[in-house]
């Protein structure tokens, strides 16, 4: 996993979502033009986390190997062991959007899908 966070141009179809796809696969840091983007590690801040996610998100802090955010708010992770966490807290559609990508693509073996 590289910790230099390169944009990427993200789509629906064609080269942005195949550029998206394979970050999310291989845990690789991103920026996008807009308010998605992953990092290798644990940012600052836990931006809009209802209480009980923000609890379980600094439960993790000390395993949490990747990041995924929607605007400042970390919205899944992976841990050291592989097992990754997807939020299912509603924030906004644009943020749903992200949510769905990150549970169809992110380390897709050990997804721990709180919606379901």
């Amino acid at each position: 996993m590289s910790n230099t966070a390169k944009q990427i141009q993200v789509g629906t179809h064609g080269k942005g979502l195949r550029a998206l796809i394979e970050a999310l696969e291989t845990c690789t840091p991103f920026k996008t033009a807009g308010a998605f983007q992953a990092m290798a590690g644990v940012p600052s801040g836990t931006g809009r986390m209802p209480k009980d996610e923000r609890e379980r998100f600094e439960t993790d802090r000390p395993q949490i190997t990747y990041t995924v955010l929607s605007y400042a708010t970390p919205i899944a992770w992976v841990l050291e062991n592989g097992e990754t966490y997807v939020s299912d807290t509603y924030y906004s559609p644009t943020t749903t959007k992200h949510q769905s990508r990150v549970r169809v693509y992110l380390n897709r073996a050990n997804v721990i899908d709180e919606a379901a």
